[in-house]
């Protein structure tokens, strides 16, 4: 896949692309973000360098954190595939400082919090015989350590049944089981599925160039530029770790 030079503008114009099926996401969840989602809302951001490929992360001001991929082989449709509320042990990357904040009591059983996150895919449009939430999914959480309770519940479906990565899809729901509220949710799919019931993706404008960052380097070198500006993050600042 063809990596570009990453401008301001193209930055600018993918971030404004992908605001709305944010908003779109938080407003299906009901999630607690001022709505529409607006740039003045975005704290970090970084779209990916791949020509005609969509894929960007946010972390807003507010620390909830989402990002959007394409789906299939055609790149014509796209969803938010990852989302963390702010306060999220799965997400957590400072256990020695924070694991306390943590600690807590269940008011909810496993079966409701897998009721909740059914639901949650519910009200996000995705069909069961599509997410195979059906299915018993597995769970993680949840947990007893030595210092404290901690009341958070992973809830995954994976399927088909392989142990082939190409092949193979999974939802996990992560659930807060003492607030009672949606902690985070990953899902990743194959390209193989039938994705037309899904949003159309965005388009780029034509007018935002997408110069090949091989191009540039050559452009760069023949103007005898020594050294050479780039927009592109050196490292995701601030996102969640995936632990899982």
């Amino acid at each position: 896949m063809d990596i570009i030079h990453v401008t301001a503008a193209y930055s600018n114009a993918v971030l404004v692309a992908v605001l709305p099926y944010f908003s779109d996401f938080a407003a299906r969840l009901d999630l607690p973000i001022q709505r529409p989602i607006t740039t003045n809302q975005v704290r970090w951001s970084h779209s990916t360098p791949w020509k005609g490929y969509i894929s960007a992360g946010v972390i807003l001001t507010n620390d909830y954190f989402f990002a959007f991929h394409w789906q299939g082989y055609d790149g014509k449709h796209g969803i938010v595939d990852d989302f963390h509320a702010p306060t999220n042990w799965f997400s957590e990357e400072d256990f020695t400082n924070m694991m306390t904040k943590y600690f807590g009591k269940d008011h909810m059983t496993t079966n409701e919090a897998i009721a909740m996150a059914r639901e949650t895919l519910r009200k996000l449009g995705y069909k069961p015989e599509f997410t195979h939430s059906y299915e018993t999914p597995t769970l993680d959480g949840p947990f007893d350590t030595k210092f404290g309770h901690v009341p958070y519940c992973s809830v995954t479906w994976e399927w088909p049944k392989t142990d082939e990565l190409r092949d193979q899809n999974q939802i996990t729901v992560e659930i807060n089981m003492e607030l009672k509220t949606l902690a985070g949710m990953t899902v990743s799919f194959s390209p193989t599925n039938d994705f037309h019931d899904f949003p159309a993706a965005p388009e780029i404008p034509t007018n935002v160039v997408q110069e090949l960052e091989s191009d540039y380097q050559k452009r760069m070198k023949e103007s005898g530029k020594m050294f050479i500006d780039t927009n592109a993050p050196l490292r995701f600042p601030g996102a969640p770790s995936g632990r899982r």
